[in-house]
């Protein structure tokens, strides 16, 4: 059975008027944090509060759960003589966290000024870091940890492949879905 033209204008009208954005928001968020929790899952387990910093806000603005994120030891320098870093604690990153949302758009911002979440990003050979890797095999050793699974550039990389991830496909697709839903009901 076809579709009346119409009923095709009207169904337009309809989404229009409600916005795409406001149809696949559910969808569109789950991608948010699907990218988020790579990145945080990527970045280095220290004190927390670079983990922290990168997904916590929006976790807890948009019922997600990050605690599984958060279950090895922290404040590993401050237990052991480093007490400049008993600030550094899970929820203690200094991030500057927006979120809009309307019918048009959502937009999510997360500026964080994290020192070991820098220093993942961008160790290098030639940079401030004067060659060293972060994390380092000597960090390694002074906190019995093992960081092998941790890798310089973790973000890039997460940005660099969120597109070939299974999980993100399988939201795209449920959001052409929805829309189609919408259109051709």
């Amino acid at each position: 059975m076809g579709m009346s033209l119409n009923t095709l204008i009207e169904n337009l009208k309809s989404v229009k008027k409600t916005g795409v954005i406001k149809i696949v928001q559910k969808e569109i968020k789950d991608i948010f944090y699907i990218v988020l929790y790579e990145i945080a899952e990527k970045t280095i387990v220290d004190t927390g509060q670079s983990r922290s910093a990168v997904i916590d806000e929006f976790a807890s603005k948009n019922g997600y759960s990050v605690e599984k994120l958060f279950t090895e030891f922290y404040a590993h320098w401050e237990k052991n003589g480093f007490p400049q870093n008993e600030g550094r604690r899970r929820n203690n990153a200094n991030v500057n966290y927006s979120q809009v949302e309307n019918k048009k758009e959502i937009a999510i911002g997360i500026k964080i000024n994290e020192k070991g979440l820098y220093a993942q990003e961008n160790a290098n050979a030639q940079g401030e870091f004067k060659g060293h890797q972060y994390p380092s095999k000597s960090h390694s050793a002074e906190t019995g940890r093992d960081n092998s699974s941790y890798v310089p550039h973790h973000i890039t990389r997460v940005f660099d492949s969120w597109v070939n991830n299974d999980d993100i496909s399988v939201l795209i697709n449920k959001i052409c879905l929805k829309i189609e839903n919408k259109l051709f009901k």
